[in-house]
């Protein structure tokens, strides 16, 4: 990607969506129905046109969307797909991380089938959005055998982000393990394994991030699990920024951490995969900067 192309991809995008929602309005009017969820905060905001992109919107009338609700329950896959797709808790069933398949046809558990649907359905409405009542339709399980597992709504979130966490991980190291490049190049291998992911017709950005921005800013409960899983993948990189010989490898995987969070972030609002290459320019480039200095502290010491 070209120096000046994001900022111009980032006005285009927004301009061709403000465009797409004009012609959504503007081709059928949008019915809300109020509905009664059995616990607060247990729907899937949505709107009365049906579509699965409604699920999306926030309702009119000022407030959040939130209010004024209704569970979608048929819709399309694509807003642009006319094919009925199945129900969005129906879609949220059996899937395992970000666009990855099921390794196993075995059966899941109770509580795999649980974690899967809280998780599709967390990643891509929003924990608060998402209440009891729509994770055991998805999941097809009775609240009785949920709370019996988890206990909590509480327990269950923190069990779906440690099990993402967990997925994402062994992904990405299993994507540097497989690179047969020097330590380098594994390191620059992270940002190829995020360009697929941010590709995923089912990317909806890091379900850590994603959690901690939407609770409380001065309670540090997510907080403390996104550092958790962040202190992993930090070990993980000053390892290989070890084996590289790199001086300041600290430095070098909280640059990385800082890039990545970064194209993440960037990734899930322009919705381009590409922003994968400008962090791995990024990257490439504060590698640099630690060879320049090896090297000179090397002729120093010559």
């Amino acid at each position: 990607m070209r120096r000046g192309d994001f900022s111009q991809l980032t006005q285009q995008s927004a301009s061709n969506e403000m465009q797409r929602a004009l012609l959504r309005h503007s081709s059928q009017p949008v019915r809300l129905h109020k509905m009664t969820p059995s616990k607060p905060g247990d729907h899937v905001v949505g709107a009365g046109s049906g579509k699965v992109e409604d699920a999306c919107r926030p309702a009119r009338g000022g407030d959040n969307g939130f209010k004024a609700l209704t569970r979608v329950t048929k819709g399309m896959a694509n807003p642009s797909d006319e094919t009925p797709a199945t129900t969005v808790v129906d879609r949220a069933r059996l899937r395992r991380g970000p666009g990855r398949p099921r390794s196993s046809n075995a059966e899941p558990s109770a509580r795999d089938q649980i974690l899967e649907s809280a998780t599709a359905l967390f990643c891509r409405f929003g924990i608060n959005a998402i209440g009891i009542d729509s994770i055991v339709e998805a999941a097809g399980v009775s609240k009785t055998t949920l709370y019996n597992i988890f206990g909590s709504k509480e327990a269950l979130i923190h069990d779906v982000l440690a099990k993402a966490g967990q997925d994402w991980r062994q992904d990405l190291f299993a994507a540097i393990d497989a690179h047969t490049g020097d330590p380098t190049a594994k390191l620059l291998a992270i940002f190829d394994r995020l360009e697929e992911w941010f590709g995923d017709p089912d990317y909806f950005g890091c379900p850590f991030i994603n959690a901690v921005g939407e609770h409380d800013k001065f309670d540090n409960t997510m907080r403390n699990i996104a550092l958790a899983h962040k202190k992993i993948v930090l070990h993980r990189i000053v390892a290989l920024a070890e084996e590289a010989q790199f001086e300041d490898a600290a430095g070098v995987a909280h640059q990385f951490a800082v890039i990545i969070d970064g194209a993440i972030v960037a990734a899930l609002i322009t919705r381009d995969p590409l922003i994968a290459h400008s962090a791995r320019q990024a990257a490439q480039a504060v590698l640099e900067r630690q060879s320049v200095r090896a090297a000179n502290l090397a002729r120093a010491l010559a």
